[in-house]
């Protein structure tokens, strides 16, 4: 069994349409399990127009304060990163549960704080054929999506005998939300587009991945367009190889937008390696 990442630093650059072109192509001959980590905005079941359904709750931890007793000593204020506990001296302590991230110091530090829980997001589950798709869903209203993303990818785990290849769709960036996605994975596909931005933030998740010492190749989409031989030099910079070209067309913003698979050439010969290397 396989683990592989699709990422790329730039938002909009096609790393879902990628993740799940490759998906379902596989899936016909492949177990194949798409986890999209995207927790903010997941997707991936939209452009493959799968339903899901919840087959889990995400649980923060949340400290429980009694002021009968605590003894104002502050060591849960000094305990808490995230400066989610504020106290005046002489008073007691407050808590602002929206910055909380959860992580348990101060329960640590002073013995008098209790552990509560509150809901903070999903896990929904969708299949169609051969392809199983799981996706992460960040609550309305919550800002931090390290647990989800964790989360999200233990439920995967957990069932990895089941799959011959597991497809890990990122989120934009190189924040630590998307270090957590490409974690003890085996290989990572980073897509770009040919504009400035797309090659500055290329740049970025190459170093990142490289640090992580993640074997990583290059998927340029809407390859079409002019900017391609920027991408290509900065591949030669950098070591990693650029794996497949995907062009600026019609029939694949169509098939996007009405919730299909896309379907390339590019992305059949991107599936045919991935065959190769699970041989």
């Amino acid at each position: 069994m396989m683990k592989i990442a699709i990422t790329g630093g730039k938002g909009g650059t096609g790393k879902s349409m990628i993740a799940t072109a490759l998906a379902y192509k596989l899936s016909k001959h492949l177990r194949v399990l798409l986890v999209d980590l995207d927790t903010e905005c997941p997707n991936d079941h939209l452009i493959l127009g799968i339903e899901q359904r919840k087959i889990d709750d995400v649980h923060q931890m949340v400290p429980i304060f009694d002021n009968e007793k605590c003894t104002r000593s502050g060591k849960c204020k000094d305990a808490c990163t995230s400066h989610a506990i504020v106290q005046i001296q002489g008073g007691y302590p407050k808590f602002f549960e929206k910055l909380c991230n959860g992580c348990g110091a101060c329960t640590i530090a002073c013995k008098n704080i209790s552990k509560g829980k509150k809901k903070i997001g999903e896990i929904h589950k969708g299949m169609m054929g051969g392809l199983t798709v799981i996706s992460g869903y960040m609550d309305i209203g919550h800002a931090e999506s390290a647990m989800i993303v964790t989360a999200t990818k233990k439920h995967a785990h957990k069932s990895e005998d089941n799959y011959d290849l597991i497809i890990f769709d990122t989120a934009a960036g190189t924040h630590c939300n998307v270090v957590r996605s490409l974690m003890n994975t085996d290989t990572a596909f980073a897509v770009t587009e040919p504009t400035p931005l797309g090659e500055h933030d290329l740049d970025l998740i190459l170093k990142v991945t490289s640090g992580l010492g993640i074997k990583t190749e290059i998927i340029i989409n809407r390859s079409t367009i002019a900017g391609t031989e920027n991408i290509i030099r900065l591949s030669k910079r950098s070591g990693s190889k650029v794996v497949a070209q995907v062009p600026y067309s019609e029939s694949i913003c169509k098939a996007y937008c009405n919730g299909k698979p896309v379907q390339d050439k590019s992305i059949d010969l991107l599936a045919e390696k991935i065959k190769r290397m699970l041989r």
